[in-house]
């Protein structure tokens, strides 16, 4: 069984095995003054279409226009628009013009396109699969994922729960 496969059972509800082996964990906490249970139910409906849709055809990822179709409205409608290339440019300079802490919070407060969000689903740049929710302190609440390196890029991850109604997410 792959990794997708793996997650998607995890999503699904079907009781849950040990880590694999080789992968290592991660843990995100996940701040908001939402219901926890609605953004985690987001999440997974959003990571369960992702991982159907690879596994039906593993040898052809989604265009954009196919994405749009199958991933829930709700976040299609969290998304920003589609940059041009000449757009990007002018951002990554606007971006990098910024002092280091000014460029963090550019970062979380950005709203990232479905291009960029599902670029980083292709079976090869995919580095990340939800573990399990853990412990809730009230604002915030952590989710363990299963990272196939660490320090793992999970910010395709931030995004998927700030899509679903978070305020914010980092590494523990």
């Amino acid at each position: 069984m792959n990794l997708f496969e793996t997650e998607l059972n995890r999503l699904r509800g079907m009781p849950e095995g040990p880590i694999d082996e080789g992968l290592l964990t991660g843990n995100m906490v996940i701040k908001s003054a939402e219901d926890h249970d609605v953004i985690i139910r987001r999440a997974m409906e959003a990571l369960r279409v992702v991982d159907e849709t690879i596994l039906s055809d593993w040898k052809h990822f989604p265009t954009l226009e196919q994405w749009s179709a199958i991933l829930p409205h709700w976040f299609i409608d969290a998304c920003g628009p589609e940059r041009s290339k000449e757009e990007s440019l002018a951002w990554l300079k606007w971006f990098r013009s910024l002092p280091l802490p000014q460029q963090g919070e550019a970062m979380r407060e950005s709203k990232w396109s479905l291009n960029a969000w599902t670029y980083w689903f292709q079976p090869a740049q995919r580095n990340w699969y939800w573990g399990r929710q853990l412990g809730s302190d009230g604002e915030h609440f952590m989710v363990e994922l299963w990272c196939i390196d660490w320090p793992c890029a999970t910010d395709s991850f931030s995004w998927l729960v700030r899509a679903a109604g978070a305020e914010a997410c980092a590494a523990e």
